[in-house]
């Protein structure tokens, strides 16, 4: 697990890690998550993978989403 970057007293905030790919998958099938957030589903977990490893948001922007 990537390490904690801050927390509120109800979550921990962290990058995403390769082990994350299975529940972001499922999250970026449901239809309602991708209506707020505009992405399009992952077909396979190797894209999603892909996805984690290429993700350049924390380093680009100083923020992105967060685990």
């Amino acid at each position: 697990m990537k390490p904690i970057l801050f927390e509120s007293p109800r979550l921990l905030f962290r990058e995403w890690a390769l082990s994350d790919a299975s529940w972001l998958k499922e999250l970026n099938d449901d239809p309602d998550v991708l209506k707020h957030t505009g992405d399009r589903p992952f077909l396979t977990i190797e894209e999603v993978e892909d996805f984690i490893d290429n993700y350049d948001q924390y380093k680009t922007h100083g923020f992105g989403r967060w685990a």
